[in-house]
Order: C-alpha cells, then structure tokens, then sequence
C-alpha cells in the first residue's frame, strides 16, 4: 500500500505528464523536463519509474481503473452502464484526448473495448441471437464503431450533449438486434 507522500508524488508526476503532453509529443519529452514541471527530483521520479513510457503506462491504467470501479457497483442496465462511460468520459474528455493521441490506435483500443462492461454490453445485447461463426467478426465491426464515434465525440467542437450521444449508440445498437 502506497503512502499519501508517494501517491501525491505520483500524481504530481501523471498531472505534469499530461500538461506537457498537451503542448509535445512524448517521444520528446524529457525526465528533466518533466520532474521540473511537477516539481519533484530526478531520484523521487526513478524511484517509481523507469522512463517517461512507463509513467504514461501508469496513467492509463488509473484511466481505465477509475471508469471500472464506476461499474463494479451493481447490476447496472445497459442504458446506465453506457451513459456512466460518456459520463466518466465527458468529466475527464481533456485526458482522454491526450491518451488518444498519445497512445496508438491499438492500444487504447484494447484498452477501452476489453473492459468487462463493454464486452457484458456487446454479449448481452447484440451478439447473443448471431451464429458463433458470425459474432467475431460483428464484435469487431461494431466496437471498431463505437470506438471510432467515441474519438469524434471527443475531439468534436460541438460534441452532442451526453444524452444525445448515448441515444445514438442505442439507437444504432438496437438495429443489430436479431429476434
């Protein structure tokens, strides 16, 4: 268990991070740099981390760690399982466009569509009546969609409003279903 000085350390560190990922790539930004932005020593940061990669690494897992624990609360419908995703999205869209253009395509891709909600989601409600011979190829079409949506709703200028985005899922959902 971690304690409030360590934790407060690495969350100086993930804040500076994503401050400078804001302005360059990371590829470019530099552990001196970095420490000086968070204000916290070369020693302190290596005491957690063995580069700047290993640090964004940590921040997306807290990313996807905080948008599950809002799902291990219950049996949630699909509807509140989706509008707590654009919800927890939308309050942290600044993040998630530095992650998305940070990290490549796969990765968060992989990241965001094997959280157990989303796939509880497409099982459930989409590929439960198709032939096993069928559904990977369905999983695949439809997450790849979803996933692609969710990176244009962020970087829009004029995103629709939660609500609507999340209607529009539903809606589009809801004429993969096979009776």
């Amino acid at each position: 268990m971690e304690n409030q000085r360590i934790r407060l350390s690495k969350t100086m560190l993930k804040e500076a991070l994503l401050k400078l990922m804001q302005k360059e790539d990371i590829r470019r930004i530099t552990v001196a740099e970095l420490c000086e932005t968070a204000q916290i020593n070369r020693t302190t940061f290596y005491k957690y981390y063995e580069n700047t990669y290993d640090l964004l690494e940590e921040t997306e897992k807290d990313f996807f760690d905080e948008l599950k624990k809002s799902f291990d609360e219950g049996n949630l419908s699909e509807k509140d399982m989706l509008t707590g995703t654009i919800a927890y999205i939308d309050r942290n869209r600044d993040k998630m466009k530095i992650l998305l253009n940070a990290l490549s395509y796969d990765s968060f891709y992989d990241h965001l569509m094997h959280q157990s909600f989303i796939n509880t989601f497409l099982d459930q409600k989409i590929l439960q009546n198709y032939p096993a011979s069928e559904t990977k190829y369905i999983r695949l079409f439809f997450s790849r969609g979803i996933y692609a949506m969710l990176r244009e709703w962020i970087s829009s200028r004029n995103p629709e409003s939660q609500s609507e985005f999340v209607a529009l899922i539903l809606s589009i959902r809801k004429r993969f279903e096979r009776k």
